[in-house]
Parts: C-alpha cells; sequence; structure tokens
C-alpha cells in the first residue's frame, strides 16, 4: 500500500499493470459471465477465509457471503434467459422488469425455456431430474431471502430489523458445496441448451 494522501481516488487510473482488472469487455453473453463468475467466485474466496478464522470472527462476513451467492444466482438465470429465450427484445425487458430480484419468479421463466428444449428432445428422465434440483435449490433460496434485501441491510424500510427473532446460523462450508452443486447444474443446463 502506497502513502495516503487526502487527494487521493478511488478508482485510480494509473499505476503498475498488474495492479488493474478489466471490466465490461465483450457481448452479453461475456459481460453476463463476468458478473455470474465475479460473485460466486467473490463468495467462494469470502468463505474460505471466513472458515480460517475464529467463530466470532467470521460472523460478519455471513451476509456479504449470502448476498454474492444469492446475486450469483439471480443473475446466471438472468442470463441463461436473455441468451436463450426466442422472445423479443421489448419481452425480455419487461420481463426482467417484472421479476425485479425474485428468483422464483425468473426461476419460472427459465424452468419454462428448459422444459422446451426437453420436449424437443423427446423424454429425458436425467434432465428433468436436473431441473427439479435446480428448481429446489432456487426455491430455498428464494425462500431465504426473497426480495434481495436480507442480507444486503439489516433493517427494512419501514426500520424493522430484516431478521427478527434470535440469532441465526448458516454453514459456510456446506453453502460453499451446495452452491458448487448448483454450479455444476447449471454449466449441464447450459451445455444443453447450447449443443
Amino acid at each position: 500500500m502506497g502513502e495516503f494522501h487526502m487527494s487521493d481516488k478511488l478508482f485510480a487510473d494509473d499505476g503498475h499493470i498488474s495492479d488493474f482488472a478489466m471490466y465490461s469487455w465483450g457481448d452479453l453473453d461475456d459481460r453476463f459471465h463476468e458478473y455470474v463468475r465475479g460473485y460466486k467466485k467473490a463468495a467462494d474466496c469470502v468463505v474460505a477465509h471466513a472458515l480460517e478464522l475464529n467463530l466470532g470472527a467470521r460472523d460478519c462476513l455471513v451476509a456479504p457471503i449470502v448476498f454474492l451467492y444469492r446475486q450469483y444466482i439471480e443473475l446466471r438465470l438472468k442470463r441463461i434467459y436473455l441468451l436463450n429465450s426466442s422472445v423479443s427484445e421489448q419481452d425480455k425487458k419487461e420481463t426482467i422488469g417484472k421479476v425485479n430480484h425474485s428468483l422464483s419468479k425468473m426461476w419460472d421463466k427459465v424452468k419454462d425455456l428448459l422444459f422446451q428444449m426437453i420436449d424437443g428432445r423427446g423424454p429425458n428422465e436425467r434432465a428433468t431430474e436436473i431441473i427439479e434440483t435446480i428448481e429446489r435449490y432456487v426455491k430455498e433460496f428464494d425462500g431465504f431471502d426473497p426480495e434481495s434485501i436480507a442480507f444486503r441491510y439489516p433493517i427494512q424500510k419501514s426500520l424493522d430489523f430484516v431478521h427478527q427473532g434470535k440469532s441465526k446460523e448458516v454453514n459456510l462450508r456446506n453453502l460453499a458445496e451446495q452452491m458448487d452443486n448448483l454450479d455444476t447444474l447449471f454449466w449441464g443446463i447450459e451445455n444443453e441448451l447450447h449443443y
């Protein structure tokens, strides 16, 4: 780290090339891929770090971890929809606006696409099982944080606590492992959509 100056900028445009990372490159697929992978990778890194800390120290990392994983799911679903739906661009815009941050509503659109794909290829029990497993994960996460607020803010707009009652726990190792499983399922489905 360099010396602090009151005039320093957060987003500096000078420095060594190894200090920089690129963003906002490529087409829609590339840009969504960049965000999807980034949120997942960031969550995985924070989990790995958190598991090295003592119990009290890792508590402050729960909200960022859960938010990052939720954002990964939301963007993954929107990416699948935007890249594979045959509806007009206007219909896509309206759909994205209507579903807002609801994982379940976005999943319903993606699930329709997936079943259209399966129906066109004939019965496929394995694909149906994968879709049902993804749905279970998505609905569980959506039930845990239906509006993408529960792990971004400690309070609601009404100033009531988001999480009411006694303290809660998240098994971070299990969450990361299950998110890896979900990621694998998403990759399998996306490969099916493209081939």
